[in-house]
């Protein structure tokens, strides 16, 4: 398994990130009291449309709903896989990733916690998606396998995963990989 670096941690994780909010979320936004969380920055400043908010916890069911319904939010891989793994050049072959398909897998909701380096409490939703590559995609991810881990991307097995980077073989931590990803490749939350 692949995965890259989080841009705001020092830490690896699967493709992917915060969804972005579509024009008309403004009315659900307004009647459920919820404001755009303006604490995570991009290398381009606040992160526009980020879908992190902060809202009353009376409100909290109803903006689930809201989030499951799909309605006035982003529900594409697409552009994600272009930020994180085309347009940092981690895929040089464009051409052959000009579209992608994927299927989903699953969703992963947390529940209410205290959030980790915040003041505040949080529920983390995680939606699972599967790359399905054509031939001439899988040439290309073989390529990169077989150029090893770099900064930027790491290859890990269930085992590492599961210990968050430490490799038990070794007795040593390789890298820091975000809980997220345990929890994705078991396909649920778990406070181990």
């Amino acid at each position: 398994m692949s995965f890259g670096k989080n841009r705001k941690g020092n830490y690896y994780q699967l493709v992917g990130g915060a969804y972005k909010t579509l024009p008309g979320v403004e009315k659900v936004f307004k009647e459920n009291s919820v404001k755009p969380d303006k604490r995570f920055e991009t290398e381009h400043g606040i992160a526009k449309n980020d879908l992190r908010f902060r809202l009353p916890g009376k409100r909290v069911l109803k903006i689930i709903r809201w989030f499951n319904s799909r309605e006035d939010r982003e529900t594409s891989q697409w552009r994600e896989f272009c930020e994180e793994l085309l347009t940092t050049n981690i895929i040089a072959d464009k051409h052959s990733f000009r579209f992608i398909d994927y299927k989903y897998a699953t969703t992963i909701q947390t529940p209410m916690q205290k959030a980790k380096n915040l003041s505040c409490q949080e529920i983390l939703i995680f939606e699972l998606f599967d790359l399905i590559p054509n031939d001439e995609q899988i040439k290309v991810l073989d390529e990169l396998y077989k150029n090893g881990d770099t900064d930027k991307v790491k290859w890990a097995d269930e085992t590492l995963i599961n210990s968050l980077g430490f490799d038990e073989r070794k007795k040593e931590m390789e890298y820091e990989i975000g809980a997220h990803t345990k929890w994705a490749i078991n396909e649920k939350y778990s406070t181990e």
